[in-house]
């Protein structure tokens, strides 16, 4: 399930870990604010995903907690622990998998 009506607007506090802490799903992204132009969603994921690509626009991952893999074409898997990122322009095709369950933005 996607979501792009965002959670929270300006000046709100946003308790990420115990919004995360009420998903019993393997996979749910939700967007937490929109920034301009730009939305800032949050994920909880755990095992593999399909391949998919999002033409045009970029990702922008940075794990809270868990693990993520992230499969990208002709390239290296990208592995993630809490607290490291990682950017991926939208010409790129990959399933991010979580390697355990990971909390995401």
């Amino acid at each position: 399930m996607t979501n792009d009506a965002p959670l929270h607007g300006p000046l709100e506090k946003i308790a990420v870990a115990e919004w995360a802490s009420t998903v019993t799903e393997s996979w749910l992204n939700r967007t937490l604010v929109q920034v301009g132009e730009s939305l800032v969603r949050v994920g909880v994921m755990e095992g593999e995903y399909h391949w998919h690509r999002h033409t045009g626009q970029d990702e922008f991952f940075l794990v809270l907690d868990g693990g993520i893999r992230i499969d990208v074409e002709d390239r290296p898997s990208v592995v993630l622990g809490p607290h490291e990122a990682y950017w991926r322009t939208g010409r790129a095709a990959a399933p991010p998998g979580g390697t355990r369950r990971a909390v995401r933005c």
